[in-house]
């Protein structure tokens, strides 16, 4: 995975504006010790106060590496905060963020505005020696017809987008996940390193032939079996 810092200068018009919180040693401490009640809490959480007061609504927070997913507080709220405090305590929460710290995986806290999400909008894009060789749907859950019936406008959309960012990326392999807005826009979501450490989803397995570009790989209607089934064990 990489930080959203990483590639946000050269690609902050695809994606969410977000502000960056550089953290001190002090701070990133926090996270080794789980002092969440500190002086220097206090502190965090007025910077996470300033931030969120510059977006207008709620607002999403999350460590530049990684998001607080695993967090409970997280999950009752979907994600969207309106305070420092709360933003702080999703982090302080989350398992995920503590070791991302704790590994020096990053320095920085992200805050961008919270935006409802459709997952059935969300695509991985696969890029492969600096050619896209395929897509993903993200939400395997279920089959969403009318992804089906667009299929290939979406295909034309995603490729024409790709073809866009490639050119400012330095990793010729890489994973990026997109979102596609109500206006049919794209929205870079994140970016993930290449190879057993990223979920290849629909492409189900990295030893597969990515010299053959696959195109848009959807979760297909299920079938139904007819007639008189039997099935043994």
């Amino acid at each position: 995975m990489y930080c959203v810092s990483d590639w946000y200068l050269s690609l902050a018009l695809y994606t969410f504006p977000t502000l960056f919180i550089q953290l001190d040693e002090d701070e990133i401490g926090l996270f080794k010790t789980s002092d969440f009640s500190s002086n220097v809490s206090r502190k965090i959480i007025r910077k996470i106060d300033l931030a969120v007061s510059r977006f207008r609504g709620s607002s999403f927070i999350h460590a530049d590496y990684c998001a607080p997913t695993d967090s409970s507080l997280y999950q009752k709220r979907k994600g969207a905060i309106n305070s420092g405090k709360i933003g702080w305590e999703i982090l302080a929460q989350s398992e995920k963020v503590k070791k991302a710290f704790i590994d020096n995986k990053t320095k920085m806290i992200c805050v961008h505005p919270y935006r409802r999400m459709d997952h059935s909008r969300e695509f991985r894009i696969f890029v492969k020696e600096g050619e896209i060789v395929g897509v993903s749907q993200k939400n395997l859950a279920k089959h969403h017809p009318k992804l089906c019936r667009r299929r290939d406008f979406l295909q034309r959309k995603i490729y024409k987008f790709t073809k866009i960012i490639i050119n400012q990326l330095q990793q010729k392999d890489i994973v990026i996940d997109v979102y596609l807005t109500s206006q049919d826009e794209l929205m870079i979501l994140d970016m993930h390193s290449w190879g057993e450490s990223t979920n290849p989803l629909l492409f189900r397995d990295w030893n597969r032939d990515w010299n053959k570009n696959a195109g848009l790989v959807l979760v297909e209607k299920p079938e139904k079996l007819g007639g008189d089934v039997s099935v043994s064990f």
